[in-house]
This record gives C-alpha cells, structure tokens and sequence, in this order.
C-alpha cells in the first residue's frame, strides 16, 4: 500500500482538483482533509485490518484492499466532513492500488510460476518493469517494494503539492483508528523529510515514476469528483 508521504501527495493532488473545479476550501477544511487522510494508517502495518476494512473473504490472500462496502455499510456515503471524506479517499487509493495498480508492476507467483493469490502458496514476485523474478521475502523489504517507497519520498515532496498537516484536537466518526495516534504518524512524517534524497528516486527496482505518476493523477480526479458529487454547492471555507 501507499506510504505516508504518498498518501499526502495524492491528498494534495486531489486539494488542487478541488480549487481547480472553484471550490477552494479554508485552512481548516484543508487541515482536517489531510488529517483524515492518514488516519488509517495510525495501525501498525501488521494491524491495519479494522482501520483498512478489510473484508475476511479476503484474509488468505497476500495482497488484501480495503472493501468499501464495509466503510459504507456502517458509515454510510454521504458524509461530508472534510476527516471523513480524507478517510474515504485514503481507502479508495488503497482499493485501487491493489485491484488496479498491482497489476501494472508485478505478478504474485507460485512455485511453478504461476499466477497466485493466497499467500501460503505465493512464493515469488515477478517485477514486470525488468521481468526480474525475486522471491516474496525479499520482495516486501526495504531490498525493493518497501526500499522503493522510502527512495521515492524526496520526489513527492519535490513534485507534488505534499503539505504535513498540523495536529488539532478533535475527533473523527470513524471508530475504527484512534484520532490522537495522529500525533506518531505526523512525527514520523517530520522524520522521514529529514532524510531524503532527490537522486534516491533514480535508483527503483520496482515503479516507474512515470506510470506511477499518471495512475496518481487518475485517481486524485476521480476522488476530487466524488467530493464534488457530495458537496454539491456547499461552502467549503471552514
């Protein structure tokens, strides 16, 4: 899944597509937005299954997408509180990172190299940009798709309208991940802009930032217009 600084990148895209369509929400709408759009990974990465709505049909497989069905079936489609909606769009790039994204930069393997999806019987991952094959351990660690990300955050923050929210006090309605953890994630974000390099990003075994990137912008239009569809004309400034 996404990173942090990912996440905030495609939160800032979609801030943009939002202005660009003349709404232009206030510092606070903005804050909450961001806010809202790393809440769900306040878990740990092992313990994200409530936080992501992860359905159990799908608890044997490797890769496993947030089911929006379950965010709205207990919290409806409607809300159009700004933590709310950053919520929301954070599993819908989580969803479409897995069910869509996946497929254009890797295939999960068995042992005969075939194509796999329960993990038990997934024993390497070929890398479709080199067609290198690379077993699953190794591919899920900092050598490669963890590794990739970590290389990559100076380029977002370089390249994309990344802005580290600030904590407030408040809540959100979602149960599922608890507001005050924010504070961990938003410290481990200021950590992380202290340690990167632009000339990281030329160094990727797994994306390509140009497909990459293209798949971002996709996605943040289709996030700002399902905002838009809700928010309709509401005023936005607060």
């Amino acid at each position: 899944m996404p990173g942090y600084i990912m996440h905030l990148a495609h939160a800032g895209l979609v801030l943009e597509e939002l202005e660009r369509s003349g709404f232009c929400p206030g510092v606070r709408w903005k804050n909450r937005y961001l806010l809202g759009s790393l809440l769900p990974d306040t878990k740990a990465r092992n313990d994200k299954k409530e936080s992501h709505f992860r359905n159990r049909r799908d608890e044997l497989k490797l890769a496993i997408p947030p089911d929006l069905k379950l965010f709205y079936r207990k919290y409806g489609r409607v809300s159009t509180e700004p933590a709310m909606l950053g919520y929301r769009m954070h599993l819908q790039l989580d969803a479409d990172w897995v069910n869509c994204f996946w497929d254009q930069i890797l295939e999960l393997l068995g042992e005969s190299g075939q194509k796999e999806e329960l993990a038990e019987k997934i024993t390497k991952v070929r890398i479709l940009r080199t067609g290198n094959i690379v077993p699953v351990e190794s591919f899920f660690s900092d050598a490669y798709y963890y590794g990739d990300f970590s290389k990559m955050n100076a380029y977002f923050m370089e390249n994309y309208p990344v802005c580290i929210p600030e904590f407030e006090a408040g809540d959100c309605e979602v149960r599922e991940a608890e507001w005050k953890d924010l504070t961990g994630v938003l410290s481990e974000l200021r950590r992380l802009t202290l340690h990167v390099l632009p000339e990281d990003a030329e160094d990727l075994r797994v994306f390509e930032l140009p497909s990459l990137a293209a798949f971002l912008k996709e996605n943040a239009s289709a996030c700002a217009a399902q905002i838009l569809g809700l928010t309709g004309s509401q005023n936005l400034e607060n």
